[in-house]
């Protein structure tokens, strides 16, 4: 069944997009819903800001956040290189499984947050991040912002499995702590729950 998807980060190739590479026909994040949330939940994390052009496809601009991840930003510019996969990011307590052609409960069925994909496990044509305002922490309580909620479902699911990395549950939150560690956030580090073991 597809629900959230998990893998690993991949080596850096060090291989920068800067703002000309990106407005391209490569660009492979899209914007639905709520652009001013998204961008601001997107942003406030990463290292490189983020502006979408006019087809609501995203794009690294020329502006920086000197207390954001720069392994956040890797990862969200190798989702917009990649050339396989396009990445849908929508706001919202509900979704659609295109698989299987069911409606998603993001809340109650996810804890707030969820990746899924259309197409062959190996080559995922279409990636779907769906998040909300709050997400579950491990203690069970509705504390998780936004801002953190995305970033697990981009560098824990989106950036991996757009990659063609592993499904394997145990690395995505590895990959979100390692990017809580670089915003001195250590003290919110995930732990296992119900949807993610650990190694």
């Amino acid at each position: 069944m597809y629900g959230n998807l998990h893998g690993k980060f991949l080596p850096s190739t060090d291989t920068y997009l800067n703002e000309n590479d990106i407005k391209t026909d490569r660009q492979s994040i899209l914007i639905d819903g709520n652009i001013n949330k998204t961008l601001s939940a997107l942003n406030k994390y990463s290292y490189y800001q983020y502006k979408v052009d006019e087809n609501n496809r995203l794009y690294k601009s020329n502006k920086i956040n000197k207390k954001g991840s720069q392994l956040y930003s890797q990862a969200i510019d190798r989702c917009i290189g990649d050339n396989n996969s396009e990445i849908i990011i929508r706001f919202s307590e509900t979704g659609t499984n295109y698989v299987y052609t069911i409606s998603i409960d993001v809340k109650n069925n996810y804890g707030g947050g969820c990746t899924i994909f259309n197409g062959k496990e190996t080559d995922p044509s279409e990636i779907y991040v769906f998040f909300m305002k709050k997400g579950l922490s491990d203690k069970g309580k509705w504390n998780i912002p936004a801002e953190q909620v995305l970033m697990h479902e981009i560098v824990g699911h989106a950036d991996p499995i757009a990659a063609g990395g592993s499904r394997d549950n145990e690395n995505a939150l590895e990959n979100e702590n390692n990017v809580l560690e670089q915003l001195n956030l250590s003290k919110q580090k995930r732990v296992v729950n119900k949807w993610h073991t650990a190694r």
